[in-house]
C-alpha cells in the first residue's frame, strides 16, 4: 500500500467510526428511558347514593385515574376537574377531565394531573362535587389505604 492509499483508508475508517458513534448518540437521545409507572389498585366507594370506582397510575410526569360514577337517583353533576391530588406530600390542584359530561346516571372518563411526581410515597385523590369529602388513598406500593 502506498502512503496516500493508507491515509485514505485510515480516513475512511475514522469517518465510518464517527458516523457509527453519531448514529448511536442520536438513537439514545431519540429514545430516552421511560419512567416506570406505578399502578394503583382499583377502589370503589359508595357516597350520596353514587358508586364511585377509581383505578390509577402514577409515573414521573403525571398521574392518571380512570373514574366511573353510577347512580339510580338523580343526575351526576360533579365537576371532576376541580379534584385534588397529593403524591408523596406534593399537591396537584385541578386535574383535566376527559370523559362524559355532567348529567345522567352513569359517567366515566379519565382524570389526569400533569407535573413532576415522585415514584414513591402515598397517593391521595380527593374528588370534587360531594357534600362530604370523597378521598381515595393508596400506599407507596399502590394498595388501598382506608
Amino acid at each position: 500500500m502506498t502512503q496516500i492509499h493508507r491515509s485514505q483508508h485510515t480516513f475512511q475508517a475514522i469517518a465510518a467510526a464517527s458516523l457509527a458513534v453519531a448514529a448511536l448518540g442520536t438513537a439514545v437521545s431519540i429514545a430516552p428511558a421511560q419512567a416506570a409507572s406505578r399502578s394503583l389498585t382499583t377502589q370503589t366507594i359508595a357516597i350520596d347514593a353514587v358508586e364511585v370506582t377509581v383505578a390509577g397510575t402514577v409515573d414521573g410526569s403525571r398521574a392518571q385515574f380512570d373514574v366511573e360514577l353510577n347512580t339510580h337517583s338523580g343526575d351526576l353533576a360533579n365537576d371532576l376537574s376541580k379534584s385534588r391530588l397529593t403524591v408523596a406530600g406534593v399537591k396537584f390542584p385541578n386535574g383535566k377531565w376527559s370523559g362524559d359530561p355532567v348529567g345522567g346516571h352513569h359517567r366515566s372518563g379519565r382524570l389526569t394531573f400533569v407535573g413532576r411526581t415522585k415514584q414513591v410515597g402515598t397517593v391521595s385523590l380527593r374528588l370534587s362535587g360531594w357534600t362530604k369529602a370523597l378521598t381515595f388513598r393508596w400506599s407507596a406500593k399502590g394498595q388501598p389505604v382506608r
